[in-house]
Formats: C-alpha cells, structure tokens, sequence
C-alpha cells in the first residue's frame, strides 16, 4: 500500500512510521526540511521511504506537494493526518491565520482534498486524523477561537477547536466523496515533545510524566484503525481508546464558510 504520513519523523508518527515498515508498505513522508530527513536516516532504514518537503503552515506549499506526490505515486491508499501544534501563544500563519487553525485545521483538510483532487483513476482512500480526547463530548464548535483570536487557552482553547473544526469539515467534504473515509483517532495522552512542550499548562506536566503512555502504544491505536476491516461502514467515526463513536453535531452552512473562506488556494 501507499501510505503517507505528515509529522513521520518524530513521536507518534516515527513509531507508526516504524510500525508500517515492517508490513512492507511503501511510505511517503512530508517533513519540514532535509535535516528532519538526515536526522531520521541516522535513526531508520529508510529504503522503502519516500520523502516530499512542505510547510505545513504555508497553503501554496501544500498543494505544490499534493501535485508532487500524484506525479510521483498516481494515488494514495492511506493518509496519516498526523502532524499538529500545541503552542502556548498566539500566533499567525503566513496567510494570516491562527497558527493552531492553521496547522490542525487546514494543512490537512487541504492536503487531503488536493490529493483527491488530483488522483486520476479513484479507489477507495483512508484518511486518519490525529485528534485530542473527548470530542464526541463536545456541544458546539466556538469557532472565534480560532477565527478571531484574543488569547490562547492552553490545550482547552485553540488547540480543541482546530481539531473539533478539523473533524467537522473532513466529515462534511467526506459525505460527499464516496470513496473517502475519514477516521478521527486520538492516541490518547503520549510523551512527545509536543507535551513536554511550552503549549503544556504547567499543571499537567507532573501528571504527563507519571501517566502518559509512551509514543509506541499510542502510534499502535492510529496503526489498528489503518487496517480494521470492522470500521468500512464507520467513516466520519471518532475513536478513542478503541471505542467507536460519533461527533455529535455537523457544521453549520454559515460557520463552514467563515472557515472554508480562509483557505487562499
């Protein structure tokens, strides 16, 4: 299979990027720059690897890469939407936008999208979210989080909503492609840089260093759900810790735009 995988490199993704190689498959990963590719050469055989370059925080630059991989691959079976920020300030993206809504949100709705887009001879895709827990406990997406950003509220504010907003648009484009499905799967709490990180509230580090799970069993709950044969009927599914369910709302007509409208490309 072709699998692509974006934040391959490191944490969760380089332990699922591990776990797929073993299975043979062929995988592409997008990185940052050739350093992130040398440093992880040192670390992996990376024969079976092919690597794209892109920012995920700058637009042109996704879809420049989309273009790259269809010329390269002809079509994807699996993308690992696995890449995500978790910062402690506010901060804009080239394009102007919330740095959380950028990178969570868009980078991998357009990614995807661009890939379909650009797939000439259409088979079924899997594409697999990297989210955060309890989205199927949210009531409603507050969208002036990320779109009119005042402050960000470590973990609980920015951060939540690009991911809530990023399950609600992928399930919106996902009902209207029939041959996509779309899976949102959180890890579960995992010790990554990312949570050892200055986006951390300063109260949960104690509880990160006792209790979270290491990067190799979270990456095997992303890893399950690739290959879960059960789930065919499932698209649009948040999956945590195994368990199966489903956000509780859709987007608003009015909200998806307010949203959609920040993609420059």
């Amino acid at each position: 299979m072709k699998i692509l995988i974006t934040g391959g490199h490191t944490g969760i993704g380089l332990e699922l990027t591990k776990k797929l190689l073993i299975g043979k498959h062929k995988i592409g990963l997008i990185l940052r720059n050739r350093e992130r590719k040398n440093s992880l050469s040192k670390n992996i055989n990376t024969e079976n690897i092919d690597f794209f370059f892109a920012d995920l925080s700058d637009q042109k630059s996704i879809v420049d890469i989309a273009d790259e991989i269809i010329k390269k691959w002809h079509n994807v079976d699996i993308i690992f939407n696995n890449a995500g920020v978790l910062l402690d300030s506010i901060y804009l993206s080239k394009q102007e936008n919330e740095m959380h809504f950028e990178v969570n949100t868009l980078a991998p709705l357009i990614l995807s999208m661009k890939i379909w887009e650009k797939t000439k001879e259409k088979k079924e895709i899997k594409i697999i979210n990297t989210v955060t827990d309890f989205l199927h406990k949210q009531k409603k997406l507050v969208s002036k989080t990320i779109l009119e950003p005042v402050r960000n509220r470590k973990l609980i504010g920015a951060y939540l909503q690009s991911k809530l907003a990023l399950c609600l648009l992928m399930n919106d484009w996902g009902k209207k492609e029939e041959k996509v499905m779309v899976y949102h799967v959180t890890p579960g709490p995992t010790k990554t840089k990312m949570t050892s990180g200055p986006g951390m509230p300063i109260w949960l580090k104690p509880i990160r260093n006792l209790f979270f799970a290491m990067p190799k069993k979270s990456a095997s709950h992303l890893y399950n759900v690739a290959f879960n044969k059960n789930l065919s009927d499932e698209s649009g599914s948040f999956i945590q810790k195994g368990k199966v369910y489903s956000i509780p709302f859709q987007i608003d007509s009015h909200t998806k735009s307010k949203l959609l409208e920040r993609i420059k490309v």
